[in-house]
């Protein structure tokens, strides 16, 4: 029903738009910019060089004081629009949690990724210079500059692959996750691949996650990647959930956005605890849901807004009106500048019949929708709040309504 109106709502709005579009092209202003990042310079002494850091934040970064997981993006220049929309649009839908992006564009990517040189390429192998660099001074600004969990992705994509296996071999402690796209295991003899015969032979890793793609096309490094999988499969790796696949439908290069989309998927397995799954559960079993997964990763993880928005919804459609008052003011505590639970509290007191507390949500509900620019709950809470007014003014008895706002 919620969705329904939603799409009701949705094609108003569509159909006022082109209403309000002009006749002629000639009276079309200029408008404002579309911003999905900003850009830094880093001076790193390290490195002896200006590096220039891309960073995209999640919406409604800058109006809550929550803390957010970071995705380190090689090759950054190439990548940073489309992976920043998969994290954008899996989030949204709350298949895993809001992140940070910082993409470190490149500068000499021979240089910095290799670990060694072949037949005299590259001039400089310095990718143990490189990982100093994030290590010492990269990741403690973002900590610094930015609200961050301590949860971080390292991806890679074919040389950046190769510096994302080394790293996961020599510093697993600095990153959560590796995804390595078609790394170039083939390099110097399969000097990483012999390391990993070592390496892996008697490791621990604590709450480590690895995932590995070659793709149809790239040759002389699908084997060696083949045989890391092997190691990965023959060894009790305690510790590490890994994933290989081999892309057998792309190629080197369009290889990179299907995994970095299906790395997120499968790390975040179990993230997203749809409508119908809630209609069963408890506040309860889902605050065990989470904290099962708080455990997998080794940093808390609370429960998503949506899923909480929709389980109060589902309590509330059973009748169990405590329940679902419990669920919604346990929303508000965890994401207080957020309209979506305090909307959702004023939905359950309207049915219940205490109009005043309903009011008071609506209101607050409305002001945090007006300050955030939240389209989506805005005309919602306008009308639930007209509503609930006018029944005040009139002292008629409450009636039941319903939401027309759903996460997906």
């Amino acid at each position: 029903m919620r969705r329904y109106w939603l799409c009701r709502i949705l094609l108003f709005a569509l159909v006022m738009g082109l209403m309000c579009i002009p006749a002629r092209a000639e009276t079309i202003q200029q408008g404002k910019n579309l911003v999905i990042g900003n850009v830094f310079t880093l001076s790193s002494e390290i490195l002896d060089e200006e590096r220039p850091i891309w960073v995209y934040l999640p919406d409604g970064y800058g109006e809550s004081r929550d803390s957010y997981p970071v995705f380190y993006l090689l090759d950054g220049d190439i990548h940073f629009h489309h992976v920043s929309g998969i994290i954008d649009i899996l989030s949204e839908y709350s298949h895993m949690p809001k992140m940070i992006l910082v993409a470190v564009p490149n500068v000499d990517r021979d240089r910095d990724f290799l670990p060694t040189r072949e037949n005299g390429w590259p001039p400089v192998a310095a990718a143990d210079k490189f990982r100093a660099f994030l290590k010492k001074e990269l990741l403690p600004l973002i900590d610094k500059k930015y609200r961050t969990r301590p949860f971080r992705i390292l991806c890679g994509h074919s040389n950046g692959g190769t510096f994302c296996v080394q790293t996961f071999l020599e510093d697993p402690d600095l990153f959560t996750t590796y995804i390595a796209v078609c790394p170039g295991l083939h390099w110097d003899n399969e000097l990483l691949l012999k390391q990993a015969q070592k390496v892996l032979k008697n490791a621990t890793f604590k709450n480590k996650f690895l995932y590995l793609t070659t793709s149809a096309d790239d040759e002389g490094a699908i084997a060696p990647t083949m045989d890391f999988y092997v190691l990965l499969e023959s060894n009790s790796l305690r510790g590490l959930r890994w994933h290989f696949e081999f892309m057998e439908k792309d190629d080197h290069l369009s290889a990179v956005h299907p995994t970095i989309y299906n790395a997120l998927l499968w790390l975040h397995k179990g993230w997203r605890l749809s409508e119908s799954t809630l209609e069963h559960m408890t506040l309860n079993e889902v605050k065990g849901h989470y904290q099962k997964l708080s455990q997998r990763y080794g940093s808390a993880v609370p429960i998503p807004e949506g899923v909480l928005f929709n389980l109060g919804f589902s309590i509330q459609g059973h009748g169990r009106i405590p329940e679902a008052i419990e669920v919604f003011q346990y929303g508000i505590q965890l994401y207080p500048d957020s309209p979506y639970c305090y909307e959702g509290l004023g939905e359950v007191y309207e049915e219940a019949g205490n109009l005043e507390l309903a009011r008071k949500n609506y209101e607050t509900a409305l002001k945090l929708a007006e300050k955030n620019n939240d389209d989506m709950i805005l005309p919602t809470v306008r009308v639930l709040l007209e509503q609930v007014l006018k029944k005040l003014e009139n002292k008629q008895p409450a009636t039941k309504t319903q939401s027309t706002t759903s996460f997906m």
